[in-house]
């Protein structure tokens, strides 16, 4: 309990992932070891910007072009069976179909 307040004092929030991680185990892990994960979320944030010029975030953002890239260099990846569009779903090579949510 008292790893817990420490945390909260220093980082102004609670640790979610104390117990997953094994925190509660004397000896097991050590919490100085990880980063907290709101720091990890500023820090990825950060240097996943989209308005970066020369940002490829697009493409892991993209499942359908991740595929397309991918694939062109030869990494293994899921086939793409079709595109969601709105309420419009395409499957490739195939036809195109209205859903109705």
């Amino acid at each position: 309990m008292l790893e817990q307040f420490m945390h909260f004092v220093k980082f102004h929030s609670i640790n979610e992932f104390y117990f997953l991680y094994g925190f509660d185990r004397t000896g097991y892990r050590e919490e100085a070891d990880y980063v907290d994960y709101r720091r990890f979320q500023r820090r990825r944030d950060a240097l996943n910007r989209v308005s970066a010029a020369d940002s490829h975030i697009l493409v892991l953002r993209d499942k359908f072009i991740f595929g397309l890239v991918a694939g062109a260099l030869g990494v293994r990846t899921p086939q793409n069976i079709g595109l969601l569009k709105k309420k419009e779903l395409c499957l490739l090579g195939h036809s195109t179909h209205t859903l109705s949510l």
